[in-house]
């Protein structure tokens, strides 16, 4: 894998794209007018993790990763530690995606007068995610890393149509944190660290990328800069998209559909 394969991989993982319409409101609930402010603290500190990673990266890549750089760092009781809490919070991420899965899916079916368990739902997520990984892992990365830019695409063809029609001038409300307390930013920035879940798994791909001593630290800085960016514009936008709104961004079900169907409604 060359180094546009690995961080494409990166992001694709982390799902900057579902971040969007899950974290972004929950974050708004805690920060407010912050939440772009939530967003870039979370930033730079996770650039900071990044960088961190690397001094290992750049000595030692395999599938161990973050396990391995932890024991040798701290030693191998806190490795296994390690090791476990990343094998308990990836399954509990799967969970969350299935869980918003079905929440969205429920949303899109309810349009056409479709009623499905969310249960099921969730079940039909999982176990699509399961034979495409099974089948074909190669196949199954193509299709995330497809979907993911395509997504992500087109979310950013809608934040720059919400900036333009507010004549891309700044929002004053957002620069000044009208409203905005410490520990709201502090609250926002816990769940904005969540949503770059997955921007290092480049570090578990040294046995796959080319010259990985050097591909996979460039790939977890690039990774968690971009995710980073592509969180910040999103959380301005979206804020100042449903700014007198009837409703707020935390209380709407599908913020992005609420969005769009503005957008559009202006057009």
């Amino acid at each position: 894998m060359s180094f546009a394969d690995v961080l494409s991989q990166s992001v694709s993982l982390a799902a900057p794209s579902i971040g969007i319409a899950l974290n972004i409101p929950l974050v708004f609930a805690s920060a407010g007018n912050g939440a772009w402010l939530a967003f870039t603290l979370a930033t730079v500190g996770l650039v900071l993790v990044s960088l961190n990673i690397n001094q290992f990266a750049r000595r030692s890549a395999s599938a161990g990763a973050l396990y391995l750089y932890v024991a040798k760092g701290l030693g191998s009781t806190i490795g296994i530690v390690c090791g476990w809490a990343l094998v308990l919070a990836y399954l509990l991420v799967a969970a969350a995606v299935a869980a918003g899965f079905a929440k969205y899916a429920d949303i899109v079916l309810t349009e056409f007068g479709i009623q499905v368990p969310s249960l099921l739902l969730c079940a039909l997520c999982v176990g699509f995610a399961w034979y495409y990984a099974y089948t074909d892992i190669q196949l199954a990365a193509m299709l995330m890393i497809i979907i993911e830019v395509v997504a992500m695409g087109f979310i950013l063809l809608l934040a720059f149509s919400i900036l333009g029609r507010q004549g891309f001038r700044p929002d004053v409300e957002q620069f000044t944190l009208a409203g905005v307390t410490p520990g709201g930013i502090s609250l926002g920035m816990v769940i904005a660290i969540f949503s770059f879940v997955g921007f290092e798994s480049a570090a578990t791909l040294g046995d796959e990328a080319k010259s990985p001593t050097r591909s996979i630290p460039r790939s977890l800085v690039w990774s968690a800069l971009l995710i980073g960016l592509f969180f910040i514009l999103l959380s301005y936008s979206e804020v100042l998209g449903f700014r007198g709104s009837e409703i707020l961004l935390n209380q709407a079900d599908s913020p992005i559909s609420v969005l769009a169907d503005s957008v559009g409604a202006d057009c």
